[in-house]
């Protein structure tokens, strides 16, 4: 068993304090990239590549070319692009600290009476359901505290910690899946010729 250590507890701020804990996660609960306006914040403001993989899917255009720049906006780049897989580095640790934030942030307000630790914290958002903080990883109160800080500063950008809507993920594998699929085909017939 993890031994907890003493450790200052939080500094209790304001409800209406923008860098209070209910604060941050009333914000992170809200940034859904659901609509082209949002997805447009989060690009113009974040570079999030992932706001443009959505954005393709909020529009109406044929499926085989929606199908298309999702494959090429999703795909690590073999050096054709070089300034994408840096965006994506970039929107994969903003999520995680998202995640790690956000745990943080719910334990804090479950714990609100108590003087809650970053030990505890951590503790508390552990047992939350992994379905929704399955990204914070293996980390400890010091990594929680990191994201947490970071995520209070970064929120002040709109176009950070945006979350996809809810089945852009199977949307995005099935594209992937038929591109692969038309590449194989294609590999398959020169092969034969």
């Amino acid at each position: 068993m993890k031994r907890i250590t003493k450790s200052k507890g939080w500094r209790n701020r304001s409800v209406d304090d923008p860098q209070s804990t209910e604060s941050i996660a009333r914000e992170l609960d809200s940034r859904v990239l659901d609509s082209l306006d949002r997805c447009q914040v989060a690009w113009e403001h974040a570079d999030d590549p992932l706001a443009l993989a959505t954005a393709v899917t909020l529009v109406k255009m044929p499926a085989w070319l929606s199908d298309a720049l999702i494959f090429a906006l999703t795909l690590d780049s073999d050096g054709s692009q070089p300034k994408l897989p840096a965006l994506w580095r970039d929107r994969f640790r903003d999520m995680r600290d998202c995640h790690r934030a956000s745990a943080v942030a719910s334990a804090r307000v479950v714990g609100k009476p108590l003087d809650i630790t970053w030990d505890m914290s951590l503790l508390v958002s552990q047992a939350l359901p992994p379905a929704r903080f399955d990204d914070i990883g293996h980390c400890g109160p010091a990594a929680m505290k990191k994201a947490f800080h970071e995520v209070s500063k970064g929120i002040q950008n709109p176009g950070r910690y945006h979350r996809p809507p809810h089945g852009f993920q199977a949307r995005m594998i099935a594209a992937l899946d038929r591109q692969i699929a038309r590449i194989q085909t294609r590999l398959q017939k020169q092969r034969n010729k």
